[in-house]
């Protein structure tokens, strides 16, 4: 039995086999992601001054006191938000936007439940 050597089309062919492969599993792995159930919460600002929602998938600047505005959250997780005063001259703490367990339906939170606690590190 004689073997050839594979030719550069060869190989260039499955080169290009193995990236679309790559590129379908991606693009299944990306549309599962995608599909996940999100949650709406509303975020009130009960504070009494315009302030910044800082997130990491979604910022709000300029939340007006009495203001409303409704965030998603994937299902079975939390994002967490920094609070700022809109000027910059105050920081009102972290705000945990949760959509685990029973909180996985549409809820508010007030902007004064922001957590204040330095060991919570919400920086985004």
């Amino acid at each position: 039995m004689t073997t050839r050597p594979l030719g550069n089309t060869t190989i260039m062919a499955v080169l290009a086999g193995c990236g679309a492969l790559l590129a379908a599993a991606a693009a299944v792995g990306w549309a599962l992601g995608a599909s996940r159930a999100q949650v709406p919460i509303t975020v009130v600002n009960d504070l009494g001054r315009s302030v910044d929602l800082t997130c990491l998938w979604d910022n709000r600047d300029g939340l007006a006191p009495r203001g409303r505005t409704t965030l998603l959250v994937d299902a079975g997780s939390t994002e967490d938000c920094e609070v700022d005063a809109h000027d910059g001259t105050a920081e009102y703490g972290c705000l945990v936007l949760d959509a685990r367990g029973r909180l996985a339906a549409p809820h508010e939170l007030r902007l004064s439940d922001a957590s204040t606690d330095p060991s919570i590190d919400c920086s985004t």
